[in-house]
């Protein structure tokens, strides 16, 4: 099981990553910006985590927390306090966008 849980993470973050570059633009831009059918590999070595992935990682930390069976005032509690943590983590400088703040 961890191992599947693992590469469902490095998948994420791996087309998370590729992405990135590409996540305000039209389709046609992206095939003018990297022809001939947009990035094929992520820029970076290592590829740089985004937002989106920290958040992902969040709510994972948030599962792996959260007391057993789920109820969903304990799984939002556990919710809250991953995403508080990720709020004030230095490593929180991604541009995360402001409807992700609130």
């Amino acid at each position: 099981m961890f191992e599947k849980i693992a590469g469902c993470l490095f998948g994420l973050a791996s087309g998370d990553a590729l992405g990135a570059e590409t996540e305000f633009l039209m389709f046609e831009s992206i095939l003018r910006q990297f022809p001939p059918s947009g990035p094929l590999e992520p820029p970076g070595n290592p590829a740089r985590v985004t937002d989106d992935t920290q958040m992902a990682i969040a709510v994972g930390k948030a599962l792996m927390q959260a007391p057993r069976p789920y109820q969903p005032e304990t799984f939002g509690r556990a919710l809250t306090q991953a995403f508080s943590d990720w709020y004030i983590d230095p490593e929180n400088n991604r541009a995360p966008g402001g409807t992700c703040l609130r």
